[in-house]
């Protein structure tokens, strides 16, 4: 299943749930009635997603627009020895070429008693790979 599966009333009300869990997260835009917001960090060339589905929320990283994957899933690879422990995910997960350092985390999206849980794998997730892109890329574009 895909993020598409979750309603987008649910999907636009779990996103103000998780604005007022972490008000960091509104710096990213405000909430939409899609699956996926992105942490763009365009001095890196990439940008952070965090997507939520019917039956996981996950994290990845991606271009940012017109942004070839072959090209930073190359850079990547060059840092992927530093990445792979800080991020907690391997470089690439299986049938997915332009996602990277993907981390999912199951659980029942309709339920809105999860949706602390999910709030929290998402933010905590994308801080901490905010954290360890910046300082292994630390904007070179090697």
């Amino acid at each position: 299943m895909t993020y598409n599966d979750l309603k987008t009333e649910v999907i636009k009300r779990f996103w103000l749930h998780m604005f007022g869990r972490h008000k960091g997260e509104m710096l990213h835009g405000k909430a939409q009635p899609v699956g996926a917001r992105w942490h763009a960090m365009p001095e890196l060339g990439l940008a952070i997603s965090i997507t939520t589905g019917i039956d996981f929320v996950r994290v990845f990283v991606r271009t940012t627009d017109g942004g070839k994957a072959s090209k930073l899933r190359e850079r990547l690879t060059h840092w992927q020895d530093e990445l792979v422990p800080a991020l907690g995910a391997p470089l690439k997960s299986p049938g997915e070429s332009d996602r990277f350092f993907s981390i999912r985390l199951d659980l029942d999206m309709n339920d809105e008693g999860n949706w602390d849980q999910a709030a929290d794998f998402l933010w905590e997730t994308s801080q901490r790979y905010e954290k360890a892109l910046g300082q292994t890329l630390g904007g070179t574009t090697a």
